[in-house]
């Protein structure tokens, strides 16, 4: 099953003098990051993939000021915003019914919670 993966940064930036001792630069960033089928192949099914979408937005502004031959002042900031998304290829029940190290029969075979971006489905066997 194919795995494609999509990555896009936009960053632009400006650099505007103020006055001849004052520069004001403002940056933007736009990342975004898709996979589709993510978690799919080698031993793990279909069923257990899913598609996942992570968005980021950054602001910068930085305002630079020269005081003098000595000495300069600048100020900075930021926000940052992140958004993720993983949405289950498949909503319903899973069997896993692998062993994993360490971990007893009941534990594997106990209930466990998918997310995804709108809700929490909790199965129980």
């Amino acid at each position: 099953m194919e795995n494609p993966q999509t990555r896009t940064n936009l960053s632009p930036r400006i650099d505007y003098q103020l006055t001849p001792n004052n520069t004001l630069t403002v940056r933007y960033q736009y990342f975004r990051d898709v996979a589709t089928n993510a978690g799919v192949g080698q031993f793990n099914l279909p069923e257990t993939g899913s598609d996942t979408l992570g968005l980021e937005h950054t602001f910068q502004a930085t305002d630079t000021q020269i005081i003098g031959a000595h000495a300069v002042n600048e100020s900075r900031f930021q926000f940052v915003h992140s958004d993720n998304e993983n949405t289950p290829l498949q909503t319903g029940t899973t069997l896993d019914v692998a062993e994993r190290s360490g971990e007893t029969a009941a534990a594997a075979s106990a209930p466990r919670t998918y997310k995804n971006a709108t809700n929490t489905r909790t199965p129980r066997f």
